[in-house]
């Protein structure tokens, strides 16, 4: 709505002709292919190359079964297994945790750098870059401000205030997946949200819905697209457009340069030109920024609004009046 009312990308002259968009067309990813890879077939294959939903499908088989099994002895060597590994696994976050400020100093250099770089290929561009900052602004704090405080009953102001270094660390590193531990550490010590809640829904969130990549920033290169170079559509196409895009968004890798997968298979299913999306590639890492933001801010909200309806938010913990993790067993839905 907010590109149609600004006519973004009108007069934008766009030369798509000369325009080389087939490695770009190479990866894109049917939409049949994006369900089909919602279950496992490897586990080890799809633990290296982060695929969530196949992880935690697998991971729900594997719980099924262990509460089945009649005679709690015999697994019991593979519960303190899985348990010793996540106190391991939570020390090494610890080290991570400790040490991202030094990384997000890094990146931040690296990001500023490539930037000034394409600074002559991002004027044009900037207009649209503006709306793109503002949607996701506006998506971050006002959108899910109305989710924390109905849905949550949390205060929106102080949630935002407990969760500005992961979205810092979410805006430098562009990677929701990188944000992670991040994530799950202000969750559970600043937020109040049980471990297992947080363990199982951020997580989930790096993959399903991301806002900004999936969402934001395909549907608006899209409206630009259909104004730039003039193309008739209808609103029964646009409403198919942000159908296509919502279905787009599960499944999504939460590592830099998603946004422009999620982008090219929204264009190709809408049948819009991708020689579009290469054209806007210099601002793509600095829109990549807000987007992750987004979508990391997006995947807490959940996280906590999941954490209310299940009985498992300590509100003395969100109110500053206790600290450490939730320890209280989340309700039975």
């Amino acid at each position: 709505m907010v590109g149609l009312v600004l006519n973004i990308g009108k007069n934008a002259n766009l030369a798509i002709t000369t325009v080389d968009a087939t490695k770009l067309a190479e990866r894109n990813v049917k939409f049949t292919d994006v369900v089909i890879g919602f279950f496992p077939e490897n586990f080890f294959n799809d633990l290296l190359n982060n695929s969530i939903i196949p992880l935690i499908i697998a991971s729900l088989a594997i719980a099924v079964a262990f509460i089945l099994i009649p005679d709690k002895k015999r697994v019991e060597p593979f519960r303190s297994f899985v348990e010793a590994a996540k106190d391991i696994v939570t020390v090494v976050v610890d080290f991570i945790i400790e040490t991202t400020p030094y990384a997000v100093f890094a990146l931040t250099a690296t990001a500023v750098s490539k930037a000034g770089s394409k600074l002559d290929a991002i004027v044009p561009l900037l207009i649209l870059l503006l709306v793109v900052y503002a949607l996701c602004i506006f998506q971050t704090y006002i959108v899910n401000g109305f989710l924390l405080f109905f849905a949550a009953k949390l205060n929106p102001v102080r949630f935002f205030k407990k969760l500005v270094n992961t979205q810092i660390t979410a805006f430098t590193t562009q990677s929701s997946v990188g944000t992670l531990p991040s994530t799950v550490t202000s969750l559970v010590k600043k937020i109040g949200v049980h471990e297992e809640i947080a363990n199982f829904t951020a997580p989930l969130g790096t993959t399903i819905g991301m806002p900004g990549c999936a969402g934001i920033w395909p549907v608006i290169l899209a409206v630009f697209a259909i104004n730039a170079l003039g193309i008739e559509y209808s609103v029964i196409q646009y409403i198919v457009l942000a159908i296509i895009a919502l279905a787009v968004s599960f499944g999504t890798a939460g590592v830099p340069g998603t946004a422009t997968i999620t982008a090219t298979a929204v264009f190709t299913a809408a049948g819009l030109p991708i020689e579009v999306i290469v054209l806007l590639t210099p601002i793509n890492a600095i829109a990549d920024m807000a987007r992750t933001a987004t979508n990391v801010t997006a995947a807490a909200v959940s996280t906590a609004i999941v954490a209310r309806k299940e009985g498992a938010l300590d509100d003395s913990i969100f109110n500053d009046a206790a600290s450490g993790p939730v320890t209280a067993t989340p309700t039975e839905a």
